[in-house]
Formats: structure tokens, C-alpha cells, sequence
């Protein structure tokens, strides 16, 4: 399932440049395009998910108040 897209600016290097993945690769624009575009996304929701988390002032592990501080304080 896909649309098609009318009209996109594209920084003109930036275009050269896919056009020349796209023949190293032996794949089509749209292709490197999805890949690129999910990607992007995937990396933004993921931090977007550890902000989160680090942004918790406190967790609640069944009981004692944990600090985030706890957590991490092994990870030097």
C-alpha cells in the first residue's frame, strides 16, 4: 500500500547523491527513499521512548521509590 507524491524539494546534492546510491545499489529511488524515511523514524521514536524514561523522576518498583540516579548508578 503506497501513495504517490506530487511534488517534494529535495536539496539538488542531495538528489545527485541518491541518484547515485540508487545506481551503486541496483535500486529504485522510492526504495531508498522508504528505507531512508523508516529509518528516520524508527531512530526518532526511539528517542522520543528514552526521553521518557529519562525523564521519570521517580519509578515505583512494587514497594520502595526507585531514583533514576539507583538505576544508572552503575553505568560509568
Amino acid at each position: 500500500m503506497g501513495s504517490t507524491v506530487k511534488s517534494i524539494r529535495v536539496r539538488e546534492e542531495l538528489w545527485e547523491r541518491l541518484h547515485r546510491l540508487s545506481r551503486e545499489e541496483s535500486k529504485p529511488l522510492t526504495q531508498l527513499l522508504n528505507e531512508a524515511l523508516e529509518k528516520y523514524l524508527a531512530e526518532k521514536s526511539g528517542r522520543k521512548a528514552a526521553e521518557k524514561v529519562r525523564n521519570l523522576p521517580v519509578l515505583s518498583l512494587g514497594g520502595e521509590p526507585v531514583t533514576r540516579e539507583e538505576i544508572y548508578e552503575d553505568r560509568n
